[in-house]
Order: C-alpha cells, then sequence, then structure tokens
C-alpha cells in the first residue's frame, strides 16, 4: 500500500503508480518508487539496518514487513508480425505486435531475463486485456535480498533499461514480493502489474493477498475453534439423523412433499460439509 500510494519524485504533479501510461513512467516508478523503498538500507535517523537486530531488519519495509522472497519481474511477450493486420495494408504494417495468446508468445532471448515454465498462473486484468490468461510461461528477473550480496539493483535495472527490457512486444508485466510481519504472525504476498494493449493503453493495478501462519495463536482464536468443532460436531449429526429418518421411510412415501423435503434439507447439509472440508 506504501509503495502503491507512494508519489513519484521530480514530477510537477501528483502522481502514483496507478496513473502509469506509458513505459518512461514505469521506469520511473521502479526506480524512483519501488526498489527505494524495498531496498531502503537504512533507518530513518541514517542508522544502517544491517547494524542493529543481528540483521533482522536489513530487508524490511514500513519497519515490521520483512521480505521474504527475492523481489521478482515476470512479463509476457509476443512474436513479432503477430498482428491480424494485412502486410498489404501498408508499407508501416511491419513489424507489429497482436493480443497476446499462448500460440503468439514468444519465448526467445530478453535481456537479462531467463523464461521459465512451471510458474504459478497468473491473469491480466479482468475485463481489459484481450487474453486475461498469461498461463505459467513467462520471462523472469529475480532480484535477491540486500543480504544475499551480488551487483545492486541499481545496476541491473540499468542493464535492464538500457536493453529494452520493456518494448513493444510487451503485453503484461508484473514485480511480486512477499512480506512477513513478525507482530502479527501474517505473511503477504504483493503484486504490482501493467497489462499493455496492442493500442499502447497502459492498465496499471495491484493486488494484496495475506494469511495467517497460524489461525489458532490467540485466546480469541481458541475460542474460534471450539465453536468450530460445537458447529461441526451439530452439523455431523444433523446429517446422520436425517439420513436415518430418509432410510427408514417406505418408498412409496418418499416422494411425498414432507419427505422430499427432508432430502433437500439433507442436499442442504452435504453441501455444508463439503463448505466446511473446504475452509
Amino acid at each position: 500500500q506504501e509503495v502503491a500510494e507512494h508519489e513519484f519524485p521530480d514530477q510537477s504533479f501528483r502522481m502514483v503508480f496507478e496513473d502509469i501510461a506509458n513505459d518512461a513512467e514505469w521506469w520511473d516508478f521502479m526506480e524512483g518508487v519501488l526498489f527505494p523503498v524495498l531496498y531502503q538500507p537504512r533507518y530513518f535517523n541514517s542508522d544502517r539496518r544491517n547494524q542493529t537486530w543481528n540483521q533482522r531488519f536489513e530487508n524490511t519495509v514500513a519497519m515490521a514487513n520483512s521480505m521474504t522472497m527475492p523481489v521478482r519481474l515476470r512479463q509476457v511477450r509476443v512474436k513479432d508480425d503477430s498482428c491480424s493486420t494485412p502486410a498489404g495494408n501498408s508499407e508501416m504494417n511491419r513489424p507489429c505486435w497482436g493480443e497476446f495468446s499462448f500460440s503468439n508468445q514468444y519465448k526467445g532471448p530478453v535481456v537479462g531475463s531467463a523464461f521459465m515454465t512451471g510458474l504459478h498462473n497468473w491473469r491480466g486484468k479482468e475485463g481489459y486485456s484481450g487474453s486475461s490468461n498469461y498461463g505459467t510461461e513467462a520471462h523472469v528477473v529475480d532480484f535477491p535480498l540486500a543480504r544475499s550480496g551480488g551487483r545492486s539493483w541499481q545496476d541491473r535495472l540499468a542493464e535492464l533499461k538500457s536493453g529494452l527490457w520493456l518494448n513493444e512486444q510487451t503485453r503484461a508485466i508484473a514485480v511480486e514480493a512477499g512480506f512477513y510481519n513478525a507482530n502479527l504472525g501474517i505473511n503477504t504476498y504483493v503484486k504490482w502489474q501493467v497489462d499493455i494493449s496492442p493500442g499502447g493503453r497502459f492498465k496499471a493495478w495491484s493486488r494484496m493477498m495475506s494469511c495467517r501462519m497460524n489461525p489458532y495463536a490467540t485466546d480469541t482464536d481458541t475460542l474460534r475453534f471450539a465453536g468450530e468443532w460445537i458447529l461441526a460436531g451439530g452439523l455431523f449429526w444433523a446429517v446422520f439423523a436425517t439420513v436415518l429418518e430418509v432410510k427408514n421411510t417406505p418408498f412409496y412415501l418418499l416422494f411425498g412433499s414432507s419427505r422430499f423435503l427432508q432430502v433437500i434439507d439433507l442436499a442442504v447439509l452435504m453441501v455444508f460439509l463439503a463448505m466446511g472440508a473446504l475452509w
């Protein structure tokens, strides 16, 4: 949230992540907002983070949210001349790049990137991109945590920027990061994504998902846990009693109005059981 609402530096008007409308503004966000926030090496008083608490907070955002994974850049591209515009329409029609599809996906080399398969499936903004499903294959760049050493993020971003890592072929880009808040016991996954249409429109949006490491860590959680088991026990008893009642009903009465309602009740109870199993 801090990153998504952080204003871009050196702008004559207020601009935040969701205002990104072109490739230059994307790089402004990366170089001026995202990475300076995620890889801030000092506290507000200029003390170095890696010299306190046994380097515990070296990779920490907003005081309490420690990064748990390398920051990952991910993109999908389309092949050259993948548009549907006939080449003979104009001498300007080639090269061209169309909507993303699995058959049109470009899998060749991209500066500073590795093409990876078997990734978690990702999608575009609902109702925006021509193909909302980008699949499980993409060009990926991982930025290690600060304590891992290696090249600086500034050098790596400069390499990607100068090598046109984001170009006319690109149809979606995303930055993924994971955090853990020890004070609350919560893991959070954050994705900042931009979908790019063949017409050149940028749609920037973000998603955040959190879960507790231990859902039964407090006294209130323990009371809820007890209540859940009481509810589950009552549900199982209701199913058992309904099954017995239906079983003991003569077949010729089974389709009477009252018995039919019992069958409906049993079906509803089974739905509740399925919901409980999924939970």
